[in-house]
């Protein structure tokens, strides 16, 4: 699973996010932190992307297929047991 960056974090945020991110889906889930460059059609190798739902306007639909934006203020306000939730629930139906 990639995770493409999350814009709305306040600086230090994004760090904790992602360590918070990774206890709570590995060792099951292999947990891989990008940046997307939303002007590249170039789909990352992966089988789930998660994006910010927010910049879901910029992500192309070839990658869409493959990936589920997760609501701004969940990423925000850090709630990883709804994100981890949702990144199952989208493993599972890729299957």
């Amino acid at each position: 699973m990639c995770v493409s960056g999350f814009s709305g974090m306040p600086t230090y945020q994004p760090y904790q996010f992602q360590k918070e991110m990774r206890e709570a889906l590995q060792p099951e889930i292999e947990v891989n932190f990008i940046s997307y460059d939303t002007g590249s059609h170039a789909v990352p190798v992966a089988d789930l992307v998660v994006y910010d739902e927010k910049d879901g306007v910029l992500i192309d639909e070839e990658l869409k297929r493959k990936a589920v934006g997760i609501p701004a203020q969940d990423i925000f306000s850090r709630n990883i047991e709804k994100i981890r939730n949702e990144i199952e629930m989208q493993l599972k139906k890729s299957k």
